[in-house]
C-alpha cells in the first residue's frame, strides 16, 4: 500500500489550506497514493500562531471544506487523515479526521491538552485506530508522542502503522528540538514494535519530522525539513525480526502482569457465550422502545438464561465480524442507580467506537472500553 504526507506552510485561511489540500490529493493520486496523511490543524491552521483563538474558527466554511474532502476521498479512493478542528456543543476539539472512500468520517480528537491546547480545546476519548485494506492504523497528535501511554494503548490493538499528526514550528531554527522530537517517534516505534508514518507543518522552522520509521527505529524516508514536500512510501507489513519478536514477547508478560488482566477472565466469558443463546430483541437500525429518537446502530440483545444488575439477561452487542468476544462496557447508570456490564461480540473497531459513544453521549450514563 502506497503511502504519502504532506508537510507544507498551515496558513490562518481555510480556502488557502484547503487549495493546498486538494493540490497534494491530486498529486497523491497520480502516485497511486492510498493513505495521505497532512498535519495537526491542517485545515484550519493553529491557534494562536496562524489564528487568534480556536473560535475565530468559521465552522460552516469548515464543515463545507470537510464535505469536499470527503467527496475527493469519493472520487480518488484515498484516504485522508486531515488535521482540523470539531465543534460539539460543549467545546472545540484539535481533530483528526479520517475521511474513507464510500464512508462516514472517523475522528480521533487529541487527549494529551497543555499551554495553547488547554486554552483552545476540550480532550477527546477516541481510540483512534481505523482499518484500511486490511491493516489497522493508529492515529495520534502532537504532544501525546511524548507520553508512551498513549501508544501502548495502540500496541494493545495490534496496528501495523501509527501516524501522527504534528503542528510543531519555532520561530528560530531550532535543530535541537527537532532532533529530540525525532528521537521520540523512533522510540515509540521500538518499544511498540510498529512503524510510524509523522507529518509536520513547516513554516516558519519545522521542529519535528515529516518522515517514516520501521519496527526497530530505522528511518526509512524523511523529508527535507522546512521545505513543502509530498512524501511517498510502498509500505508493506513485515514480519518481525528476532529482536523485534523478542521486545513483542516481553512487552505482552509485562502488561499481562502490570494490568492482572489474566486470560482466565475472558475464557470464562467464551464458555459463557458458548453455552448460553444470544437472543438479539433490538436488531440493528430498530427504536428504542421507551425513546424512539434513539437508533440502535449494532444489534443489541442479551444472553439467555443469564442474570444481570438489572435482573434480565447479561447484555450483548453484536458486531459484524467474527463471532467471538472482542471486548466489553463497563457502564454506570446514573439513573437507574446501577453498573452493568456489555459483552461486545464480533465488533470492528469503528462498531467498538458506536458502542463506546452510545455509553457516554449523556451525563447521565459512562462506561469504559476493556478490549480484550
Amino acid at each position: 500500500m502506497k503511502i504519502g504526507a504532506y508537510q507544507f506552510g498551515v496558513s490562518g485561511m481555510i480556502q488557502k489550506n484547503l487549495e493546498r489540500i486538494k493540490e497534494a490529493i491530486v498529486r497523491a493520486s497520480q502516485e497511486e497514493v492510498r493513505l495521505l496523511v497532512f498535519p495537526e490543524c491542517a485545515l484550519t491552521g493553529y491557534p494562536p500562531r496562524n489564528i487568534p483563538s480556536s473560535a475565530d474558527v468559521d465552522f460552516s466554511t469548515l464543515d463545507a471544506a470537510h464535505k469536499e474532502l470527503q467527496m475527493l476521498a469519493n472520487d480518488y479512493g484515498i484516504y485522508l487523515i486531515v488535521g482540523t478542528m470539531g465543534k460539539e456543543s460543549w467545546g472545540i476539539s484539535n481533530t483528526a479526521m479520517i475521511f474513507r472512500p464510500a464512508q462516514q468520517p472517523i475522528l480521533y480528537r487529541k487527549r494529551a491538552l497543555w499551554g495553547w491546547d488547554q486554552d483552545n480545546f476540550i480532550p477527546g476519548e477516541d481510540p483512534g485506530v481505523v482499518e484500511i485494506d486490511g491493516l489497522k492504523i493508529g492515529v495520534r497528535i502532537c504532544f501525546e508522542v511524548r507520553f508512551p501511554e498513549y501508544f501502548r494503548e495502540l500496541y494493545l490493538q495490534k496496528t501495523d502503522l501509527n501516524v501522527i499528526l504534528f503542528y510543531d514550528v519555532s520561530d528560530r531554527d531550532d535543530k535541537d528540538r527537532y532532533d529530540l522530537i525525532r528521537s521520540h517517534i523512533r522510540t515509540r516505534a521500538v518499544e511498540n514494535v510498529c512503524p510510524i508514518l509523522s507529518v509536520n507543518a513547516v513554516h516558519p522552522y519545522q521542529t519535528a519530522p515529516t518522515m517514516l520509521t520501521d519496527a526497530s527505529g530505522t528511518v526509512l524516508i524523511e523529508a527535507e525539513r522546512s521545505r513543502e514536500a509530498l512524501m511517498v512510501f510502498d509500505f508493506e507489513p513485515t514480519q518481525p525480526d528476532f529482536g523485534e519478536r523478542g521486545r513483542k514477547e516481553l512487552s505482552d508478560q509485562l502488561l499481562t502482569s502490570a494490568s492482572g488482566s489474566h486470560p482466565d477472565f475472558w475464557s470464562a466469558l467464551d464458555e459463557l457465550i458458548s453455552k448460553s443463546e444470544i437472543v438479539i430483541d433490538r436488531p440493528k437500525g430498530s427504536a428504542h422502545p421507551r425513546f424512539p429518537d434513539f437508533i440502535y446502530r449494532l444489534d443489541y440483545g442479551y444472553l439467555k438464561d443469564t442474570s444481570s444488575m438489572d435482573g434480565g439477561g447479561i447484555d450483548v452487542w453484536v458486531g459484524s465480524g467474527d463471532k467471538k468476544i472482542d471486548a466489553i462496557m463497563c457502564i454506570v447508570d446514573l439513573m437507574k442507580k446501577d453498573s452493568e456490564i456489555k459483552i461486545l461480540v464480533g465488533c470492528t473497531e469503528e462498531e467498538k467506537l458506536e458502542v463506546y459513544k452510545t455509553h457516554n453521549e449523556t451525563q447521565f450514563m459512562k462506561g469504559i472500553l476493556i478490549r480484550r
